[in-house]
């Protein structure tokens, strides 16, 4: 029996006709397996070949292209015999096998001992005052609470959405039905997405501004813990707490051609930071003094910006 000939034409986008499909899972289900599953990938990269943990892993990222930054071993042909315990904080973007053969990006590398040890001196020196950064961060606190008062929560907004949503299910069938033609249906149609998409937005920025309050309270209560921590020697210290004190209040570190800018959760206030010069240059390292920062993508950021 022979095959019927037949072509497929893709229709106009505004000629579609939406239907209500029922989600296969909740949306609180759905978002506690995405942050299991990103939680997941972290473990697994820390987990690859063995790689030892590092203090600013996840936290670098490249100032020239925008990459993220991974920490690379020193090959055994680059180490020439010796015992090299450290590694490089190196811009994905430099590696050609990851874009057809052809790097992206020609941003230096870093080691990651030094780096490490520089940011972790900045982070020492404010929790030094604690009592400081506890006023800063309860400010904050105090700006969001202010910001969600004047705005609608995040469950008030998925009430509003799912009305919308029940809207443009009886705007369909009325259109199905023949109740309203063409020319009522589509700007009906348009305004109730427009709509839609603003509540989408409201929603975004309220879990987001959900999720900053969250972090600043944890790391209020934190503060005590950790500014006592660094009473102590630092050598006495793990990595681990290291890590919890450096991701408290440091939100990434950009990694440029000349300089290193380190972007601070809170804003180090003038004096706070005070930090002598690496001057070690074993192994050809450069020296990272302080500088001014030339350039600043976001002026609400708290930036401390080292030459290299």
């Amino acid at each position: 029996m022979p095959k019927k000939s037949y072509s497929t034409v893709r229709a106009d986008r505004q000629q579609w006709i939406e239907i209500p499909v029922p989600a296969i899972v909740s949306e609180a289900l759905f978002h506690a397996v995405q942050e299991q599953l990103a939680e997941n990938r972290k473990l697994a990269r820390q987990r690859r070949d063995n790689v030892p943990q590092r203090l600013l892993q996840g936290l670098t990222v490249c100032g020239r292209c925008r990459y993220a930054n991974y920490a690379k071993k020193v090959s055994k042909a680059a180490a020439k015999g010796h015992q090299r315990d450290y590694a490089y904080y190196r811009c994905v973007g430099t590696d050609a096998y990851r874009f057809g053969g052809n790097r992206i990006c020609d941003n230096p590398q870093v080691r990651t001992d030094k780096l490490d040890d520089l940011v972790l001196q900045q982070v020492v020196e404010l929790l030094r005052h604690p009592e400081r950064l506890k006023n800063e961060y309860e400010r904050r606190l105090d700006m969001i609470e202010r910001v969600e008062k004047s705005s609608f929560d995040t469950s008030s907004l998925e009430k509003q959405r799912t009305q919308l949503e029940k809207g443009k299910s009886r705007l369909i069938d009325s259109y199905a039905d023949g109740i309203i033609d063409k020319t009522d249906f589509e700007p009906k149609m348009q305004q109730l997405k427009n709509r839609l998409e603003q509540i989408d937005q409201q929603i975004l920025e309220s879990r987001q501004q959900g999720a900053v309050q969250s972090e600043l309270f944890l790391v209020i209560n934190r503060l005590e813990e950790f500014a006592g921590a660094v009473t102590e020697k630092l050598d006495t210290i793990d990595l681990e707490t290291k890590r919890r004190m450096v991701l408290g209040l440091v939100k990434r570190v950009e990694i440029h051609k000349d300089e290193i800018v380190v972007v601070f959760r809170v804003d180090p206030q003038p004096g706070a930071l005070a930090i002598e010069n690496s001057n070690d240059s074993d192994d050809g390292a450069k020296s990272m003094q302080h500088c001014t920062r030339r350039s600043q993508s976001d002026p609400d950021e708290s930036v401390h910006a080292l030459c290299v």
